[in-house]
């Protein structure tokens, strides 16, 4: 299980843009991949899930991977956090 935590740091949020690229970008991975924010958790493959979160600015949000490409599952993820200015 790999876990990546992180807090938002952009004035929209975690917003339709970077969630979208996440969720195309993760679907190719076999791994269960899960967004935690505050005490709701949902399948970060899911692009409504996570936007139905409503993530804002400054949220501390968790993400866990788990399965066989877990790890490149996370590098990925923080590189387009990082690319879409998020983090």
């Amino acid at each position: 299980m790999e876990k990546y935590s992180f807090k938002v740091n952009n004035p929209n949020g975690l917003y339709a843009t970077p969630i979208n690229n996440i969720v195309n970008s993760v679907s190719s991975f076999t791994s269960n991949l899960s967004l935690t924010y505050g005490n709701r958790t949902v399948n970060l493959k899911s692009m409504m899930g996570v936007m139905s979160l409503g993530i804002p600015n400054k949220a501390a949000v968790e993400i866990v991977a788990e399965g066989p490409d877990e790890e490149r599952a996370i590098k990925e993820i923080k590189r387009i956090l990082a690319d879409e200015e998020i983090i």
